[in-house]
């Protein structure tokens, strides 16, 4: 095989497992539909770092529980499969470049990943429950999780930093057991509600602890001092508090949370 191994739509049709023996394979891309694999790669292969690409819109095959340290790269796709498991415990998964996906539907889609150590930025994509759940994702950006869905990044302790750009809520225990969570930033310019104080169990951001802090918008700053649960979480009035600061003269202004500049047109 060459290094880059280039594989067009329709080539594996009917096929239910694809398997690249040559090690030295770095990067390999798949196209959009015509087959039903259900690997891009072997899951066995003891690969050193491969990049699987895929260019297709519509959603990719299931790559759930493959070892190996792999990154994915999917530049055109808008939603995926709705398998539970998508990429499920693949332990060497780096991370994922998806910028056009709008919905993270699997219920499972990314968790227990337990090597993807960096940034998660779907700026897009709505996130469902338990997607992230038990994943070592250092910062999140997101679109929204939705209020329907539960413990999105539950028990993700390395969860330093959370972007969420739209006016929806949390799903129940979205984040709790994120110990590391001490920054989050609602960019909507309505308050963005919390319905319980466990959404941020185990948390800086724990009722009776002090620690977070919390970036919104300079005209919200008062309601969600006032707000249901989040005037409990905030600490306002009893002792300790975690801080609520504008975005607008921080570093959040102008970027997201995990350093991506924010487009300006």
């Amino acid at each position: 095989m060459s290094d880059n191994l280039v594989i067009g739509g329709a080539t594996f049709t009917g096929v239910t497992g694809i398997k690249a023996t040559d090690t030295s394979d770095n990067v390999v891309t798949f196209m959009s539909g015509g087959y039903t694999a259900s690997d891009w790669l072997d899951k066995t292969k003891p690969t050193g770092g491969a990049v699987l690409t895929y260019n297709g819109t519509d959603a990719p095959p299931t790559i759930a529980r493959r070892t190996g340290t792999f990154s994915i790269v999917m530049p055109n796709c808008t939603s995926l499969s709705s398998d539970q498991q998508f990429a499920a415990a693949c332990s060497g998964l780096t991370g994922v470049t998806a910028p056009n996906l709008t919905t993270i539907q699997p219920t499972y889609a990314f968790a227990y990943t337990t090597s993807w150590t960096g940034a998660a930025f779907f700026p897009k994509a709505t996130i469902s429950g338990n997607a992230f759940r038990g994943s070592r994702v250092s910062v999140a950006v997101f679109y929204r999780v939705a209020n329907a869905n539960s413990s999105a990044f539950q028990d993700d302790t390395n969860l330093q930093k959370v972007d969420q750009l739209s006016g929806y809520g949390f799903g129940a225990t979205a984040f709790s057991g994120c110990t590391a969570l001490k920054t989050v930033v609602l960019r909507s310019t309505t308050l963005v509600a919390l319905s319980n104080i466990n959404h941020f169990n185990k948390t800086p951001f724990a009722s009776g602890k002090a620690g977070g802090t919390l970036y919104v918008p300079q005209d919200l700053i008062s309601s969600y001092q006032s707000a249901t649960n989040w005037s409990t979480i905030l600490g306002y009035g009893s002792g300790e508090q975690n801080q609520i600061l504008p975005i607008e003269g921080s570093i959040y202004e102008t970027q997201y949370a995990d350093g991506t500049p924010i487009p300006t047109t």
